[in-house]
């Protein structure tokens, strides 16, 4: 600590008992036991002769950094209150405040201390290897070299190497993780990490995430002494105490929102999404094609990545990024948003806090998009605070699930148009003013931007997810033996290997159709004979029909409700009649697609009621193509080179469908006639 900020200090002990600065001895009590030694020793007010040999030594509260890091951690040492403490001792025994940058030292530094032993307190118990390090080096201190380090920083501030005057005092307070002091605090912290056990990446990501929570303490401490020392506390203005509800409020819809995402069940099992995730993998598109001859990326490195080059600022341009993630049904987006948005509250926060928002929850897209997002987040720090989103000390990742969806709720494409360029927008100010720093991720499927190439936002870094590679799959099928179990883990693996037939093994490369696939071999919906016949069509039958039924079913179930109604406005046994239609059309184009229209049409000359009920409120409404949308939730996309035409996202899908689709009107047009010899006549119209 510098001596500066220690000269009131013994200002004030020299009142009553000389105490010479040059002569005072240092270093010869370990710190953590001096802290409360001295703590007790201002909540009894004892004299300063009491005092003196206590403060003598510390050249600064970071001395604590060299005590092993384990004692650190778990031994409640009350740093908060040993600084205010000193700051009201000072102010009783000489009756005025110190200066600004006196105070705002000492309280930063025990702010700093506090940050740490609260973060590693909640960090160490996620990281088990990590903790086990650190306790088995419970009893080993810092190494000399580090030490030197530690014991250096109050003499470059006392010296102005450190440059500290009212001014940074002040940004301090508004501001820690962007002041020198955290740029001084931070590389010490992480030499001290890394000495514990973290590798040099992980020790300097802990200490920036330990600054960036440091203003949370610097606030609390300063709620403390606010009446005794209100030149900090007037530093914040009005409604700076609500800030700290703020982050209760944060922290509360991290635990209870995010944290609980992975836990949720897969549909009806026993099991969760954590259980059965394995990261996919993703190719950059450029001009709306997929550069399939591109190396595929990890999606959670490749996300990762695009949101460390953010504080590396080795292209500022990055900074403009939207993650832009495009795939397919059952290709994983809504699965990798929870899973990478917990990933980020547990590895990042608060560097980035991650906010997960599924657009098809948003009932209101305003013109600001910041009011949107307020509306959307609908927690306390987002409703009650207009600057949630210029907060300096919290910075969002957003991640926005679904735009296709949107597309569903409002039947026209010029919502989802909209609703990318207020993105587009958003990251543009977002990196260029330091004040808000947010990132954008985004998913949806690519039948959604369809015609929209063109007009797409030049700032996308944007991706399509891949089919699982072999690799892929043999990791998820690890985590699906100790599910299902290691027998009949085990004869999925060689059934799906050498008993599907090709067309069916082309489907488990999807991560829904594999669970699907292992699902019902789990629960003996296949058999050995099932698969005997040579007949690969017949084989696929049942797969597509059970398949079929947890698309139309479980695929969007919410609360044990069918969400199908609510985002196409159709009932399930018109939305089949509605999938079965349009199989029947792309199978009869003869090239693979289907005109809108067409399907429409048939539709309509059958008398279909949903459909038409669902064109007739579309036409009222002045939106174009329902039937597009609603197709677009289940296994079709916009048909390539063709204008308002759809295609299945896996041929046999359709032609299943158009074969049930022409059974049922086989049936319809037939009528069993005779009593002993059965005959069928068919009417002639």
């Amino acid at each position: 600590m510098a001596k500066k900020l220690w000269r009131n200090i013994w200002t004030v002990l020299n009142t009553e008992i000389e105490v010479p600065w040059g002569n005072a001895i240092r270093g010869g009590v370990d710190a953590t036991k001096t802290v409360f030694l001295l703590r007790t020793a201002l909540e009894k007010n004892r004299s300063a002769a009491e005092l003196a040999p206590l403060i003598a030594n510390f050249d600064s509260l970071l001395d604590v950094l060299n005590s092993p890091m384990a004692k650190v951690i778990g031994s409640g040492l009350p740093f908060v209150s040993l600084a205010t403490g000193i700051l009201q001792f000072i102010v009783e025994k000489t009756r005025q405040e110190p200066s600004l940058e006196d105070a705002v030292l000492l309280v930063s530094q025990a702010a700093y201390l506090e940050s740490t032993r609260q973060f590693l307190r909640r960090y160490l118990p996620a990281h088990p290897q990590i903790k086990a390090i650190i306790i088995q080096q419970k009893q080993k201190n810092a190494s000399e070299t580090v030490a030197k380090q530690i014991k250096q920083v109050g003499k470059r501030l006392d010296s102005g190497e450190i440059p500290f005057d009212d001014p940074d005092a002040r940004d301090t307070l508004i501001c820690f993780h962007d002041s020198p002091l955290a740029k001084a605090f931070n590389p010490l912290l992480a030499a001290r990490l890394q000495e514990a056990g973290l590798a040099e990446t992980q020790a300097g990501r802990v200490a920036e995430r330990i600054s960036r929570s440091t203003h949370r303490y610097l606030k609390e401490a300063i709620a403390k002494v606010r009446d005794k020392v209100p030149t900090l506390a007037a530093i914040y203005g009005q409604g700076w105490l609500r800030d700290i509800e703020t982050y209760g409020s944060i922290d509360k819809y991290l635990q209870e929102i995010i944290a609980q995402k992975p836990k949720e069940t897969v549909f009806d099992e026993n099991f969760t999404f954590r259980d059965v995730y394995v990261p996919l993998e993703v190719k950059p598109v450029r001009d709306g094609a997929v550069e399939s001859k591109t190396h595929p990326q990890n999606m959670e490195t490749w996300a990762e990545n695009l949101l460390a080059q953010t504080d590396k600022n080795t292209d500022k341009n990055k900074n403009k990024q939207v993650l832009f993630i495009q795939g397919g049904p059952g290709r994983g987006k809504s699965v990798f948003c929870r899973m990478f948005a917990d990933w980020v509250r547990r590895e990042l926060h608060p560097i980035y806090t991650p906010i997960l928002i599924r657009l098809r929850d948003v009932r209101a897209f305003e013109l600001d998009f910041d009011k949107t997002l307020s509306a959307a987040v609908g927690w306390d720090f987002s409703a009650s605070d207009s600057g949630w989103l210029t907060d300096r000390n919290t910075r969002f990742l957003f991640l926005l699930d679904g735009f296709d969806e949107l597309l569903l709720e409002r039947g026209t494409k010029d919502g989802v148009g909209q609703l990318l360029s207020q993105v587009e927008q958003f990251q543009k100010r977002a990196a260029e003013n330091s004040e808000r720093g947010h990132r954008v991720i985004i998913t949806g499927r690519p039948l959604a931007i369809a015609g929209l190439e063109r007009t797409m936002p030049p700032n996308l870094a944007r991706v399509e997810i891949e089919l699982m590679s072999p690799e892929i799959r043999k990791a998820w099928l690890r985590k699906w033996e100790r599910l299902a179990g290691m027998e009949k883990a085990a004869r999925f693996r060689k059934f799906l290997e050498n008993r599907f037939p090709k067309q069916v093994r082309e489907l488990a490369r999807e991560p829904l159709l594999l669970y699907l696939l292992a699902a019902m071999y789990r629960d003996d919906r296949f058999s050995a004979d099932t698969f005997d016949s040579d007949d690969g069509d017949e084989l696929k039958v049942r797969v597509y029909q059970v398949a079929l039924e947890w698309v139309l079913t479980k695929q969007r179930a919410e609360d044990g409700r069918n969400l199908t109604p609510k985002i196409v406005g159709l009932d399930q046994e018109d939305l089949y009649s509605l999938l079965s239609e349009a199989g029947l059309c792309v199978v009869q184009s003869g090239n693979e697609r289907a005109l809108i229209k067409f399907i429409e049409a048939r539709l309509v000359a059958q008398g279909n009621a949903g459909a038409i009920e669902l064109i007739e409120a579309a036409r009222q409404a002045s939106q174009k193509n329902p039937l597009k949308n609603a197709l677009a939730a289940f296994y079709l996309k916009a048909a390539g080179g063709e204008e308002n035409s759809v295609e299945f996202f896996h041929k046999s899908f359709g032609e299943f469908l158009c074969a049930e689709r022409m059974a049922e009107t086989l049936a319809d047009w037939t009528q069993k006639t005779g009593r002993r010899r059965k005959t069928y006549a068919i009417d002639e119209a």
